[in-house]
């Protein structure tokens, strides 16, 4: 039980609380089941519906911006839009009346919802006032905010669910993880800029029939802090220190080969070996708990 953490909401919205006349004039009960129900007589199979229809107009109208086909005119689309956005606002809207606000916002994907249905309700107004004009390249942008709005679609199949959820536990469980590897890396990148910073450049004659320059490995190099970052996050994700980069690093700084070795086998055992496996390990261990748990949902259901 000392595992478990609990938060405690209300089992009525604020509308139902405040006015209960109002509430009991509107029916807001017989509203809460419909948008509780998850089944196809419910509201989210009703707004899963017009997700599919905003989606197949969005895909008419790139092709006819694609392949310059008249389907419609640029008002017409205009309207559509408005005319999903203001369903999308009244779902909203049922939500909030029926639903307590704290359980609301206890979901992420409902605050994602939240935002994105505000904004596409804001813009669509905006574009439907007469003394307002936006051109039509700018409503082009306006689209990846519904495409936005359409991630509802995918968020309602099984995978997407299973991977969103293993994703944010691993985000949220390696955190401090991930960290301890960007300051590690920081702390050598400015031993490196110390070490080899200034020495790395196109007329330097130490590195002239070096490996290093034939390779074209000098763009990895220790002139400054960003390109340090970079050249640690190269070993980082290649699996190892480059031979050919330690030997162009050791021809131009201080105590040659030896310190240039020691220097990136030191970072690789203490920052690849150990701690990036222990990110790895929060990943596997993250998809394994989600695999776990999804057995038990299939069991129980």
């Amino acid at each position: 039980m000392l595992q478990n953490s609990y938060t405690v909401t209300r089992t009525e919205s604020w509308l139902m609380r405040t006015f209960p006349r109002l509430s009991s004039l509107l029916a807001l009960k017989k509203w809460k089941a419909y948008v509780l129900d998850e089944s196809r007589s419910g509201l989210q199979f009703l707004i899963t519906v017009v997700l599919l229809l905003n989606s197949s107009c969005i895909l008419l109208e790139s092709i006819q911006d694609l392949y310059n086909v008249h389907i419609a005119d640029e008002d017409v689309w205009g309207w559509m839009e408005f005319g999903f956005s203001t369903i999308y606002a009244i779902e909203l809207c049922l939500k909030l009346a029926t639903i307590p606000f704290t359980k609301y916002w206890m979901k992420t994907a409902n605050r994602f919802d939240f935002f994105v249905t505000i904004i596409l309700l804001s813009v669509s107004i905006v574009w439907s006032l007469p003394s307002v004009y936006i051109p039509q390249e700018a409503l082009r942008y306006f689209t990846i905010l519904r495409l936005l709005r359409l991630l509802e679609l995918v968020k309602q199949t099984k995978r997407f669910n299973f991977i969103s959820t293993c994703l944010g536990n691993i985000a949220r469980g390696s955190l401090p993880v991930m960290m301890s590897v960007f300051v590690a890396t920081a702390i050598f990148s400015i031993l490196g800029s110390n070490l080899y910073g200034g020495l790395v450049y196109g007329t330097n004659p130490l590195l002239q029939d070096s490996q290093y320059f034939t390779s074209n490995l000098d763009v990895l190099n220790f002139n400054d802090f960003p390109m340090s970052l970079m050249t640690l996050f190269a070993v980082l994700v290649s699996g190892g220190p480059i031979t050919d980069l330690i030997e162009g690093q050791g021809l131009v700084g201080v105590g040659g080969n030896t310190v240039s070795t020691v220097f990136f086998f030191t970072y690789y055992y203490l920052v690849l070996l150990v701690l990036f496996n222990v990110f790895i390990a929060f990943i596997i261990e993250g998809f394994i708990i989600g695999f776990s748990s999804q057995g038990l949902v299939e069991k129980e259901g």
